[in-house]
């Protein structure tokens, strides 16, 4: 009697099994990222299913970043503001999640929802000081936020090519003599993810003695002088390009007096 007793007992406790499909990860597909200042890049938000599938889940979640003041990420592009390192996440609830057990009670799918993928990543910024040099001056170009830097480049904004002596890069910086206005360019890398990033150089010309006009000129014969060698009825006023030495034509060129 007691044996048909527990057996009739053990019987009554049910057991339901069930398998849920859903997503086993949610996974960002750049990770890590990396974009230069004022640069943007769009993430994909993406379900892998316990079947296989692959779903995008970008516009189902809520998306948000590490540091709002180095960028910020809006349905999944991320817009960079400052050098620096943060990360971007996608809070998506309403991913089903997969599962799959046995339980003392009925159930119904899904048993669990919601996926939070994070990725890490950062914005770069190339800095150049001074980035306004005279001809022939050094500038050193400075690697800012995550990362090391290489193949750098320098391309003159007149065509001339490259036309800047580099004196040498380290991971983070370039140096070299500026002889001509351009863009300085590097790859940066952090962790496998790269970005182009550049820098402007201005190049103002070094003082010289000929200029071909004085900011005055003296109206007597050939001579051309600056105004405190200029008597004021043989004064005219002339584009700005200032000498400081007075100047005698002759020929049609132009020597020192």
């Amino acid at each position: 009697m007691d044996a048909g007793t527990y057996n009739v007992q053990k019987a009554t406790c049910g057991q339901y099994c069930k398998t849920c499909v859903g997503a086993t990860e949610e996974f960002i597909n750049a990770d890590p990222w990396l974009v230069p200042v004022s640069g943007t890049v769009q993430e994909t938000a993406t379900a892998q299913y316990n079947t296989g599938g692959q779903y995008n889940r970008t516009s189902m979640g809520s998306w948000s970043t590490g540091n709002a003041s180095i960028a910020t990420v809006s349905a999944g592009k991320v817009t960079a503001h400052a050098a620096g390192s943060t990360y971007v996440l996608s809070k998506d609830d309403g991913v089903p999640d997969y599962s799959s057990g046995c339980y003392s009670y009925s159930i119904e799918c899904p048993l669990y929802t919601g996926q939070e993928p994070q990725a890490p990543g950062g914005v770069n910024e190339l800095s150049c000081s001074p980035s306004s040099v005279t001809r022939a001056s050094s500038s050193t170009c400075t690697l800012q936020g995550p990362g090391t830097a290489s193949n750098w480049s320098f391309t003159s904004s007149d065509g001339h090519g490259s036309v800047t002596a580099s004196s040498g890069t380290t991971p983070t910086t370039w140096s070299g003599t500026v002889v001509d206005s351009g863009m300085v360019t590097a790859t940066a890398n952090n962790s496998g993810a790269t970005s182009t990033v550049d820098a402007s150089l201005t190049v103002t010309p070094r003082p010289g003695r000929f200029h071909r006009m004085a900011q005055y000129r003296c109206l007597t014969g050939t001579r051309q002088c600056p105004r405190s060698q200029c008597h004021p009825r043989t004064m005219v006023r002339t584009p700005a390009w200032a000498i400081s030495l007075c100047t005698i034509r002759i020929r049609g060129s132009t020597r020192l007096q």
